[in-house]
């Protein structure tokens, strides 16, 4: 259950890669990727030992809620000053 919400958040975040992706800006969203990853661990590495599966699918829904957040702030502000 908690993994399909996070279904939701990698749809978002696909179509928000893509359209960074699209601007040319690559290596902001490998940026991007990256702190999702360190996220992804720094969640798990303190939920895993308290509620073991469930605590790693906690921490792949907070690092995606993370992902979200700073690609589409990104994406709003990057197509606000594009002409």
């Amino acid at each position: 259950v908690i993994l399909s919400f996070a279904t939701v958040l990698i749809a978002v975040n696909t179509v928000a890669g893509s359209a960074i992706a699209s601007t040319g800006r690559t290596w902001v969203g490998f940026l991007f990727n990256l702190l999702w990853g360190i996220a992804l661990i720094g969640f798990a590495y303190w939920l895993i030992p308290l509620y073991r599966a469930t605590g790693l699918a906690l921490a792949t829904l907070l690092a995606y809620i993370l992902h979200s957040c700073w690609q589409i702030f990104y994406v709003r502000r990057l197509y606000r000053e594009t002409p």
